[in-house]
């Protein structure tokens, strides 16, 4: 597995590669493997851009963006981020993952999460 400072530098390379000098806008914060995008964009399709960009690093598990176009609040634009971030988060505790984990989010921030106890379930 990767360290974060390679998968840091890693990320920023390709961030410059994609997006030119508008990656300069970008921050980049790296734990175990989760990335978080901050910064304000000029357009969303440059804030898409740098999300896509990072996910395809190697040694990136889950990419969390919170970077927002300028003039408009940061949000989450869908589920993925957030979800990926939680799905990280279960995986780092020893709790495996697959599509029977439920998430509550509210404004992009996991508020609780459940795993079913799948000796009950047939």
């Amino acid at each position: 597995m990767r360290s974060d400072l390679m998968v840091h530098a890693a990320v920023c390379t390709e961030l410059r590669r994609a997006l030119g000098p508008v990656a300069g806008r970008v921050g980049v914060r790296v734990h175990d493997g989760a990335v978080t995008l901050t910064g304000i964009m000029g357009l969303s399709d440059q804030m898409h851009a740098a999300r896509q960009t990072a996910e395809r690093v190697a040694g990136v598990r889950a990419v969390a963006q919170e970077l927002q176009v300028d003039g408009m609040p940061a949000v989450f634009h869908d589920d993925v981020a957030p979800a990926k971030a939680v799905a990280v988060s279960l995986e780092l505790e020893g709790i495996p993952v697959d599509r029977h984990v439920a998430s509550e989010l509210r404004s992009g921030k996991a508020l609780r999460c459940v795993v079913p106890d799948r000796s009950t379930q047939r």
